[in-house]
């Protein structure tokens, strides 16, 4: 599948059996169950079985044992509270299928050579669609992840989007785990000031995955933010555009070394004592281009502690809109000192960029799994509405 004439190809997926990224987390098992903190290991129950039956990886497997205990803290005469529970963890293990079936896409990028990613598609159960919602006549949701990430590290919020109504569809970076670069493609990303082989790479996985001329909505978490700032720095990628958010954008502020180790401690405290189980520690020493791929993700993490102007000029067509969320907490990407909810700054980015608007979480981390996703999707959907 794919345009093999303008070199990117877009391969069928496949249904998985477990997620295939490693999840470091996942040698806690037997802590985190005891804790109650996931539920038993059991295979997902979609609708549509197919003859691989498909492991509940410990992101749905934490959400069951939330749903787990709100059901058993429901009254039995409350049937219907408790049914509409029941329906709840159905349609997510249907979401957990779509999302255990994965494809590559791959992008020949001129002198570059082939790169190549996962992706995964997915979208609401026909049981929560309900006709004439707005929700479902929008484009769909294409999300880029952060810093070297596959798709299991948006995993979450992906799976939260596609549950409240959404069609979105996850690109793995090229240099993550699931993912091959060419020693050109580094090379080229070395010696750009910005991102622009990644956004070659991620434009090409659109036109693939979307459609050339079909609309679409830009989400991205970090890096994949300031690659879809740089994609719609272009004129010419607008049009097709009428939202996208920024999610904790990287590149909004001068850090150093030692800060950024002061936010990865931060973090990594959080997790622990807040949301541990969903949380993606990828293991790279198990794939190909280990050496090639470690250099290029040194690189790409000394871009993100550099303020990179690109904010000025990243618009959507017109009429639309552009949202960044911003974690006050977030001490990695310190992306509140550029983008705050304070009535100053506000004004001067309204007067730059009259297309933004900033969502300003006082208690925001900067990791997926630590920014609740359900309420930053409701707040992002909120303001769109608005």
């Amino acid at each position: 599948m794919g345009n093999a004439e303008s070199g990117v190809i877009r391969t069928p997926p496949i249904q998985e059996k477990v997620v295939p990224e490693k999840n470091l987390v996942a040698n806690l098992e037997k802590l985190l169950y005891a804790l109650r903190l996931v539920t038993h290991r059991s295979t997902v129950k979609g609708v549509n079985r197919s003859e691989v039956q498909s492991e509940r990886f410990l992101s749905i497997r934490t959400t069951r044992a939330q749903l787990l205990k709100e059901f058993k803290s429901t009254s039995k005469a409350d049937k219907e509270a408790r049914i509409s529970i029941l329906l709840e963890a159905h349609a997510r293990d249907e979401i957990a299928e779509q999302y255990l079936t994965q494809g590559e896409v791959k992008v020949n990028i001129p002198g570059l050579g082939e790169q190549s990613a996962r992706y995964t598609i997915m979208i609401s159960p026909e049981s929560r669609k309900t006709p004439n919602t707005v929700l479902y006549s929008n484009p769909p949701i294409f999300l880029i992840p952060g810093l070297s990430n596959d798709i299991d590290c948006v995993g979450a919020l992906a799976q939260e989007i596609a549950y409240m109504g959404r069609k979105v569809i996850v690109v793995g970076m090229p240099e993550s785990i699931m993912g091959r670069i060419t020693p050109e493609f580094a090379e080229a990303v070395s010696q750009t000031p910005g991102f622009g082989p990644h956004t070659k790479f991620f434009k090409g996985a659109i036109n693939a995955l979307v459609g050339e001329n079909n609309q679409v909505e830009l989400w991205g978490h970090s890096i994949g933010a300031v690659i879809i700032a740089e994609f719609l720095n272009d004129p010419k990628n607008r049009a097709r555009v009428e939202r996208a958010v920024l999610l904790n954008p990287a590149s909004s502020a001068n850090i150093s070394e030692h800060s950024l180790n002061l936010g990865i401690l931060n973090e990594l405290r959080n997790l622990l004592s807040r949301n541990l189980p969903k949380y993606t520690l990828s293991n790279r020493g198990q794939m190909e281009q280990n050496d090639l791929k470690a250099n290029l993700t040194r690189i790409m993490l000394e871009k993100v502690c550099t303020l990179y102007q690109v904010w000025q000029n990243v618009r959507v067509r017109e009429g639309g809109r552009i949202i960044v969320y911003s974690g006050q907490k977030d001490n990695l990407t310190r992306s509140y000192e550029l983008f705050r909810g304070d009535k100053e700054l506000e004004a001067r980015l309204r007067q730059v960029n009259p297309q933004m608007e900033v969502i300003d979480d006082p208690n925001g981390f900067h990791s997926t799994v630590l920014i609740e996703p359900q309420k930053v999707i409701s707040q992002v959907f909120q303001k769109q509405a608005a």
